[in-house]
């Protein structure tokens, strides 16, 4: 039976989210019963409206603490252990309330700057149908090469902002 030519809706509850991508055409990611986001696959993944549901579609999506600020034209978040991430593309979507403040950083593990700065110890190296996965301490970095050590810093203009009290995406769409 085919429900959608009915014009009905069928609601079919999954914690699998390849399932989820695989079936739906709208997405509602839960937590806690509260509904976090509604969405495709491709509008949630590209625009999370936190950290939750940033991590429905990547349980290794990566995030981590920073200090947002704005010197100039220049957008940029420094991380607890000093490195500068450019927030360029960026610019304009965050209200200037944050500056000064510190923040969430989020980027998707295949999003890394496997090459960037900020090298650690590859501890395993998976292997994929389209490269590797390489785990280092907490993170897992995808890779189309098997490395030694590799770059734990997103891609540039590949990082999203969240507020660091309540983990919403401080980005306007």
């Amino acid at each position: 039976q085919d429900f959608a030519k009915e014009g009905k809706c069928v609601i079919f509850s999954t914690r699998d989210y390849k399932e989820a991508i695989s079936i739906a055409e709208r997405i509602v990611v839960m937590h806690y019963r509260q509904i976090k986001q509604i969405g495709t696959y491709e509008q949630i993944r590209a625009n999370p409206d936190n950290i939750w549901a940033a991590q429905a579609f990547d349980p290794d999506y990566a995030f981590e603490k920073a200090k947002l600020s704005f010197e100039g034209e220049k957008l940029f978040a420094t991380t607890e252990d000093g490195y500068e991430i450019d927030l360029g593309h960026l610019v304009g979507k965050i209200a200037d309330s944050y500056v000064g403040k510190d923040v969430y950083i989020g980027w998707n593990r295949d999003e890394y700057d496997v090459f960037g700065d900020r090298k650690e110890k590859v501890e395993h190296a998976f292997v994929t149908t389209d490269g590797y996965v390489l785990k280092c301490g907490n993170r897992k970095v995808k890779s189309r090469e098997k490395l030694e050590e590799v770059g734990t810093l997103p891609l540039a203009n590949a990082t999203l902002v969240f507020d660091e009290t309540n983990e919403n995406s401080i980005v306007t769409k």
